[in-house]
């Protein structure tokens, strides 16, 4: 790995656990290792620095369901992975962090941000009228709507003032938040593949 791909690796960690406001510079030489002079060479300022890490995460994103679609054609199995590993991100993510985003880097939050949203909004849209004409969803939902709220779900399992993760475990909150949601707009058939997403999560699978 390149000393700038590391920095990126690094900081993006620091940022989503710390929050984009409180990391400083100097933090994230800490973090590296390397001197100012050398994070200054690849990166000439902080927002700099935090925009590229989140192009960053938008790109594994996108390699990690890219993976997964050549696994599976199942678009029920697909979207329970994609949203599984959202919700990994939400929960770890530090509180507020994209309020903070939003206030402090509007600029970054309007162009990157917005367009994760979208992204994911999109995929499960698409998704979803993929799982209807495979007999997997129902077929009297309203699509735009329910895209919706699967998105804000699984943001809302981020926020530990609601459910803090000392008494909620990541894997109780997605079942019991997405994972019911999603039995309630399958048909039996996507049932079935639900429980069998389930069984192989409890086995280890």
């Amino acid at each position: 790995m390149d000393i700038r791909t590391r920095i990126l690796e690094n900081s993006l960690e620091l940022f989503m656990n710390r929050g984009c406001k409180s990391v400083t510079m100097d933090d994230i030489v800490a973090e590296n290792g390397i001197s100012k002079r050398t994070l200054y060479e690849h990166f000439s300022d902080k927002s700099s620095l935090l925009e590229e890490c989140l192009i960053l995460s938008e790109r594994k994103t996108k390699c990690f369901l890219d993976e997964f679609k050549n696994e599976t054609d199942n678009i029920l199995s697909r979207l329970l992975v994609m949203h599984d590993a959202q919700t990994d991100v939400m929960i770890n993510l530090r509180l507020n962090f994209f309020t903070e985003l939003k206030k402090f880097y509007p600029s970054i939050y309007d162009n990157l941000v917005k367009r994760m949203i979208k992204f994911h909004l999109d995929v499960t849209h698409s998704g979803i009228i993929k799982g209807q004409n495979q007999g997997l969803f129902r077929k009297d939902i309203d699509v735009e709507l329910v895209s919706k709220i699967i998105i804000e779900l699984g943001n809302t399992m981020g926020n530990e003032d609601t459910f803090p993760f000392k008494s909620y475990g990541r894997k109780k909150l997605f079942k019991e938040l997405l994972i019911n949601y999603f039995r309630g707009i399958a048909t039996q058939k996507g049932i079935d593949i639900i429980d069998e997403y389930l069984n192989k999560q409890q086995n280890g699978l």
